[in-house]
């Protein structure tokens, strides 16, 4: 059997280099040859056999990003036993993480894939997942403080959709070019109403 040429770039590498790209552009502003350039892939059909077509490859982008970003910031908000603590770390590195990767500043699942023309609608869908899967552990760790007593089961809701809401308007502020202490500045304020005793 004839065996192929090998590839001449590290498949791993270029998929960082490709989050970075759709991280800065978005899905509609990262062309395939930017893209393609920037990952070090010589010639366009490497590309496709790598990584499919290019709707795959910024699914694959978002799911690194995930995966490399999200997973460990909610795994720490879940094992910190106090919820204000919890939190505090949840927006801090936040804070941190839509505003010290310039020129990719805000959040690739906020802002990555929307306001999308009617062809690529499913993206928005697609990518609004991530930001539900956010909103859950959000609720998941309240409920935690709810069963533990430390918080009232009368805040569970107005609390899930604050910091959720609040994690979306950081990613856009940075995206609009606020700094990392602006985006502190607001985090002892959030975590003002979990130091009420119940």
């Amino acid at each position: 059997m004839p065996v192929g040429r090998p590839r001449n770039f590290d498949t791993g590498h270029a998929l960082s280099v490709a989050m970075l790209v759709f991280w800065e552009l978005g899905y509609e502003g990262a062309s395939l040859e930017r893209l393609r350039t920037s990952m070090g892939i010589a010639h366009m059909p490497s590309l496709f056999k790598a990584f499919g077509d290019k709707e795959r490859l910024f699914q694959s982008a978002t799911e690194l990003y995930w995966d490399t970003y999200y997973v460990p910031l909610l795994a720490e908000l879940e094992s910190l036993p106090n919820v204000e603590e919890a939190f505090e770390f949840l927006l801090k590195s936040l804070a941190h993480l839509y505003t010290a990767h310039a020129p990719m500043r805000g959040c690739l699942i906020v802002t990555g894939a929307t306001n999308c023309t009617p062809q690529n609608a499913a993206l928005v869908t697609w990518t609004a997942q991530y930001r539900d899967r956010i909103q859950n552990a959000i609720h998941g760790r309240l409920a935690r403080a709810v069963s533990e007593e430390q918080i009232s089961s009368l805040l569970l809701s107005i609390f899930t959709e604050f910091y959720g809401t609040l994690i979306i308007g950081m990613a856009m502020r940075a995206r609009d070019n606020a700094t990392t202490d602006m985006l502190l500045s607001t985090v002892s304020l959030a975590i003002e109403p979990l130091e009420v005793d119940i």
